[in-house]
């Protein structure tokens, strides 16, 4: 009975470890479905630009076009911290304090999703061709 009753307990107790959120876990570790051709709502047409803010819990532009070798930078202009996700793991920022920046450049042609795992509603792409 002693031994049913330990494991009982082990298994409740990894169940409740499982069950805990991914907050601020790098995106290696968690399951993002952004499909790689989304874009995002209130985006008609990307952009050609190499700078995306995050503010209003958003990224602003949401959708941007560059050429390959192009080194894009998002930059933490919001009041709390965010991170920048690749959808295939090819770049994670980290968290990003406010006022913090990262860099990636994207060398191949093809669509990029993103998304800040912390907030999974802001999301974003990039377009190199």
């Amino acid at each position: 009975m002693k031994k049913i009753a330990t494991v009982l307990f082990g298994t409740i107790t990894l169940l409740m470890f499982a069950s805990c959120g991914n907050y601020g876990v790098p995106a290696t570790r968690q399951n993002i479905t952004t499909p790689a051709n989304l874009v995002p709502m209130g985006v008609s047409d990307p952009i050609y630009t190499d700078a995306v803010n995050i503010e209003g819990y958003a990224f602003t532009p949401a959708a941007i076009i560059v050429e390959p070798w192009t080194t894009v930078t998002w930059t933490n202009k919001d009041t709390v911290a965010h991170n920048v996700s690749s959808d295939t793991f090819i770049f994670y920022s980290g968290n990003l304090a406010p006022g913090h920046s990262f860099s990636y450049t994207f060398s191949q042609p093809g669509s990029y999703s993103y998304v800040c795992t912390n907030y999974s509603f802001m999301y974003g792409r990039v377009i190199v061709q």
